[in-house]
């Protein structure tokens, strides 16, 4: 097969965006199935487990191959699902371009930012699908600004939809310039362009052909010379630019209804390249290291990438690969220079769904399964015999969530064993290990949907029942200090033969890591040398279990320097015995204390989360160490002690997502907060740490009469800007008719928040006569007149009437209340003076010694500071 006429093609999205929903319409769109199927029917040829059926989501990358103008289409369909993003990162290894699939009403998550980041580092040309058009308050033209925004990418509509939301029937293609309207039958027929749309149509048209234009230099001169371009040039251009990165295509439709398949497959076979057109693959030569390069061509060396790892109850062990070169063939031999073993294999298979067909040749770009290799494990390439090559993986994700695990009957054990050797095998982001200390099996995933899903397929495949429970955190006991002298007599008689042995101890402290040392320093005969193996026995039998809560003890130093025995009754085991039990009494004589856990954690977090997250990780008691930016989102690093975060991942994953109402906003009926939620009797709630973040919150106005104007959007503005300062933030929204009840409205989202600044903007209407005033009025006067002249002369307003101290009794008697013009102009104007204004008032209401570097916070409130540990 000729490697100009295949594209490999990578469907990525989020959850719910209705990506597989899209690979379903396209295989029926091009007769690849005889019917659409649906997701949430359980139909989908590509959501063939039965836990994707159950769950209504991908959880593993799905294959198919379609035919659509004479170009092989090999589609895989990956999991949205961030439990399952080690599944995308492979699939996009492996992959030659990608199709983004976004909502139309919701384009832009969380998730989005860190799909598209993977797609950017694997440099994959991409195209954008707007889908779910047909959903109420879709709007293409929305959805398409707010990915410009927040991904900074230059995007050009290729398709555009007639009617939105239930009105929504179809879309023009404005490369062929034809509208294609959906039947009944989920077919789309070809119509003519609606009349009033081909203003707009012509407009986007001419925008279209300028792009195609500067992608080329000819095309550009011709285009600024005023002649016009011909299709072919049209599409010369834009594939041009595609594959060049220089933009992004967008197209739209609604893939259950089967609206904007078929242009989408047109825009993959004219736009998206080949694998002649990304170019040679460079590995390395297994012997030399040396860099080596495939050519993408039928002729070239055999070369490919085992990138999956299969379990078919009747084929067996697939194992997956993507060809780079050459050509394979049925029943042959093959190189793997990761094991250095040769593999013997028969049928080469396609995979199409849960199904597989032989095929008699596949070639560079295909993706296709080998059945039962001995030797071959996912990342492993496979390659020609006499031209070895060493193909390069991916770094995987780190698990985030672990559960300790055992059977449910006894007698299981060998079986879970098996079991999750088979799931590794499939699933690389699965760690399993055996906890030596706490002597627990601990299997370690990507969240609480990859955990739950692996214990449903133990049960389905290999038949174990197990049962999950969080896993016993690993504590530590050594000692503080040096305790000399420490003596123990073991004294024993019953009749007959007894028991006696005396032992005298040194034990000190060691370095942390250093583990245990014993020194026998005995000087004349008062203890018989054949006794010392069996103290340090004892000694080491003691360690097993400290004294202070039956926790190993480490970094200690045991000095053996004299004791007594009996000519009779002593013996070995009298020795090991008064060994233990003097050890005991010297580490509880010697300030004992418990070694915690400390994780080191990467927290890939939005822009407008960060203060958030810092917020969590300090009621955490972690440290942070460092923040790195990058597009849209940073980089926290942090040390936290492993019991505050064993389950962090869920904790995370309850947060709202961005652009949802605060966490800590006050009518909301479930608090999501992560900074310590409500938790069990068993653990109480932290008593808050001067180290924390400080607290603010916005109050803004929330009538008819402000809606869109300055005023209302000056409170998300300020909101965004306490963030960037390092504040964890609460926005609350009142209106401004009931300014009596606003008082009490504040005083209790004070006292719940715990807040240390409010800033009210937009016309709220409080007035020192909604607090109290006698415990207001001294406030202004003796703590903050330098605060309102420094606002005033900035150009904020601050007069005795605005800026008022929150002293309503009750409400701890710290809280500052600042009032703001509502106009982002001059809340953007005012903020570099407000930043230090806020933090000097904040350390006048609480009293800090150092009023802009309060002890434990760096001065923009980013966490512990560098010399503190956790």
């Amino acid at each position: 097969m000729d490697a100009e006429r295949i594209r490999n093609l990578a469907l990525v999205s989020t959850t719910g965006a209705g990506k597989t929903s899209l690979a379903e319409a396209m295989l029926f769109s091009a007769k690849a199935v005889s019917r659409l199927g649906s997701v949430d029917e359980g139909t989908a040829t590509l959501d063939f487990e039965a836990e994707e059926t159950k769950r209504k989501l991908s959880i593993t990358t799905a294959f198919h191959p379609l035919q659509w103008r004479k170009t092989t289409v090999q589609l895989m369909d990956t999991p949205g699902e961030d439990n399952f993003v080690g599944e995308t990162k492979v699939a996009l290894r492996v992959a030659d371009s990608v199709v983004f699939v976004v909502d139309a009403v919701d384009p832009v998550k969380p998730q989005t930012l860190k799909v598209w980041s993977m797609v950017r580092e694997r440099g994959l040309p991409a195209v954008f699908f707007v889908n779910r058009m047909d959903r109420e308050r879709a709007s293409f033209d929305a959805a398409v600004e707010t990915l410009k925004e927040a991904l900074e990418l230059r995007l050009v509509p290729v398709a555009v939809p007639i009617g939105a939301a239930e009105s929504f029937r179809g879309l023009v293609d404005l490369v062929r310039m034809k509208a294609f309207l959906a039947k009944d039958d989920g077919t789309v027929e070809a119509a003519e362009i609606p009349a009033e749309m081909a203003e707009t149509v012509q407009e986007l048209r001419g925008n279209l052909v300028e792009y195609a234009a500067e992608s080329d230099d000819g095309l550009l001169e011709k285009f600024l010379e005023g002649e016009d371009l011909t299709p072919e040039e049209i599409v010369q251009g834009l594939r041009a630019g595609i594959s060049g990165g220089g933009f992004v295509p967008v197209c739209c439709g609604a893939a259950v209804r089967n609206i904007g398949a078929s242009t989408l497959l047109d825009l993959v076979v004219d736009f998206l390249p080949s694998p002649v057109d990304r170019g040679p693959v460079t590995g390395r030569d297994p012997k030399t290291g040396e860099e080596v390069t495939r050519e993408p061509t039928a002729e070239a060396p055999f070369s490919a990438l085992v990138f999956k790892t299969i379990t078919d109850p009747y084929a067996g062990r697939l194992s997956v690969l993507r060809i780079f070169s050459g050509t394979l063939r049925p029943d042959g031999n093959l190189l793997n220079p990761n094991s250095g073993a040769t593999e013997r294999y028969g049928q080469v298979l396609s995979l199409e769904g849960a199904s597989q067909k032989p095929v008699e040749a596949a070639g560079p770009g295909q993706v296709v399964a080998l059945a039962k290799l001995k030797e071959t494990a996912t990342g492993h390439t496979l390659c020609a015999p006499e031209a070895p090559i060493r193909l390069e993986f991916v770094e995987l994700p780190t698990p985030v969530l672990s559960y300790a695990i055992k059977p449910k009957s006894r007698g299981d054990e060998e079986k879970i064993a098996q079991a999750l050797s088979r799931l590794q095998e499939e699933d690389l982001t699965l760690k399993v290990r055996r906890n030596p200390q706490t002597r627990e099996l601990i299997i370690s995933g990507m969240g609480q949907i990859h955990i739950d899903t692996l214990v449903e397929r133990m049960a389905r495949k290999f038949g174990v029942q197990v049962a999950l429970s969080e896993p016993r955190i690993p504590y530590l006991e050594t000692i503080s200090t040096t305790k000399k002298g420490v003596i123990y007599r073991h004294k024993k008689q019953t009749g007959g033969a007894g028991q006696f042995a005396e032992v005298h101890f040194d034990i000190s402290p060691l370095p942390r890591g250093r583990g245990f040392e014993f020194e026998e320093a005995l000087v004349g005969m008062n203890v018989p040398r054949n006794f010392v193996p069996a103290v340090e026995k004892g000694l080491h039998e003691a360690m097993e279990s400290g004294p202070l809560a039956g926790y190993p003890v480490v970094d200690v130093k045991v000095r053996f320097y004299d004791g007594k025995s009996h000519e009779v009754d002593s013996s070995e085991m009298a020795f090991k015995i008064a060994a233990i039990q003097c050890f005991k009494k010297g580490v509880l004589e010697a300030r004992p204390k418990l070694l915690e856990p400390i994780v080191k954690m990467t927290i890939t977090v939005p822009d407008d989360a960060v203060g958030d997250i810092i917020g969590d990780l300090n009621g955490r008691r972690g440290k942070v160490m460092g923040m790195k930016p990058g597009h849209g989102f940073q980089v926290v690093e942090a040390l936290v002690p492993l019991a505050e975060v064993q389950k962090y991942a869920l904790d995370l994953n309850r947060s709202p997502p961005a652009g949802a109402p605060s966490p800590w906003s006050p009518p909301t009926t479930r608090r999501c907060r992560p900074t310590w939620p409500r938790r069990s009797s068993r653990r109480p709630r932290r008593p808050r740490k001067r180290a924390d973040l400080y607290r603010a919150g916005v109050l803004t106005v929330s009538d008819s009469a402000a809606a869109g104007t300055a005023d209302d959007r000056g409170g998300p503005l300020l909101c965004g800007l306490l963030r960037e300062a390092g504040l964890e933030v609460a926005e609350h929204r009142v209106v401004p008719d009931e300014a009596p009840a606003i008082s009490a409205q504040l005083v209790d989202w004070c006292d719940r928040l715990r807040l240390d600044l409010v800033v009210t903007t937009g016309g709220t209407g409080l007035s020192p006569r909604d607090v109290t005033p006698e415990a207001t009025r001294p406030l202004l006067e003796r703590e903050i007149p330098g605060i309102a002249e420094a606002m005033r002369a900035a150009g904020l307003r601050a007069t005795p009437r605005s800026m008022l101290s929150r002293a309503v009794a009750g409400v701890r008697g710290r809280t500052l209340v600042v009032n703001l013009p509502g106009s982002p102009g001059a809340i953007r104007d005012g903020m570099a003076v407000l930043a230090p204004v806020l933090e000097h008032a904040i350390a006048k209401i609480q009293g800090d010694p150092s009023p802009c570097t309060p002890r434990g916070v760096s001065p923009v409130g980013r966490g512990p500071s560098a010399e503190e540990a956790p």
